[in-house]
């Protein structure tokens, strides 16, 4: 369950490969960007893991441009097209190339993308949580500073679930960001709860910037919200009630957390 959202995106493009043709001639192809890479026989991967994280193994765009974070996200769950694996001369995948699908072969990926999605869009909908009381929680971030849910009454509370090792939590960090940035000036709360200690976190952060605030060593209160799957996002409304809950990567994740601070900020 923990990348859930990135295991989806490996079925998605694996349903993509079967539906692609697959001929030596076309794994002949070489890219000027890519020296001494080849496109890949696909018949001589069956067995072979497909990492499409963005950056275990780059992937670009057939221009040359290397496509990362939400832009890869949005490309690949869009079913328009497919990541194409590239070579060396181990047959050791060293690149993804985003292949424009023709419209029917975009038609029928849509339609198996959609298949996938709904049982867990579904399930966050019709989150336990939701609608109810946010389990009370005491909680002190990486600068000292205290947070107790009781006194954060009538502000709105955002809680990001994650961990460092987490490739789908480190994907949408930078437009967590520029939350953070737009409603700096709102009766917003931004806490980052991760089960990481302070001493990993503070060495990620010297390479990483991220504007929550980060509360570390907060494996109780992932318990007694019941994550089990990473990164996971639960809005709470100014009255400590659970308004939200979206686990997993998407393209729409922080579009859909915006739309809900936006929403309550008004009430």
């Amino acid at each position: 369950m923990r990348n859930y959202k990135l295991l989806l995106l490996t079925i998605v493009s694996l349903l993509i490969f079967e539906g692609c043709t697959n001929n030596k001639a076309a794994s002949s192809k070489r890219l000027s960007f890519l020296p001494g890479l080849t496109k890949a026989n696909l018949d001589e991967l069956k067995n072979t893991e497909m990492r499409l994280d963005g950056e275990t193994v780059p992937i670009y765009h057939m221009d040359g441009k290397r496509v990362q974070g939400m832009e890869m996200m949005t490309a690949l769950m869009s079913g328009a097209y497919s990541p194409d694996p590239y070579v060396d001369s181990e047959n050791e995948i060293k690149a993804y190339v985003l292949r424009k699908l023709s419209d029917e072969e975009m038609t029928k990926n849509k339609d198996k993308i959609k298949k996938l999605s709904e049982p867990k869009e579904l399930q966050q909908r019709k989150s336990p949580l939701v609608g109810k009381k946010a389990p009370a929680f005491v909680a002190t971030d990486l600068n000292g500073n205290a947070y107790s849910l009781a006194d954060l009454k009538g502000k709105i509370v955002v809680l990001n679930f994650w961990f460092i090792a987490c490739k789908p939590c480190l994907i949408e960090i930078p437009e967590l960001n520029n939350l953070v940035e737009k409603y700096s000036e709102k009766e917003v709360v931004f806490l980052a709860i991760t089960f990481d200690k302070k001493i990993a976190l503070e060495s990620f952060l010297q390479k990483q910037n991220f504007e929550y605030n980060i509360i570390p060593n907060s494996k109780d209160i992932i318990g007694q919200y019941k994550v089990y799957s990473f990164p996971t996002h639960i809005i709470i409304d100014k009255t400590s009630t659970v308004d939200l809950v979206l686990t997993g990567l998407s393209p729409s994740t922080v579009e859909q957390i915006d739309h809900a601070i936006a929403r309550l900020n008004e009430k």
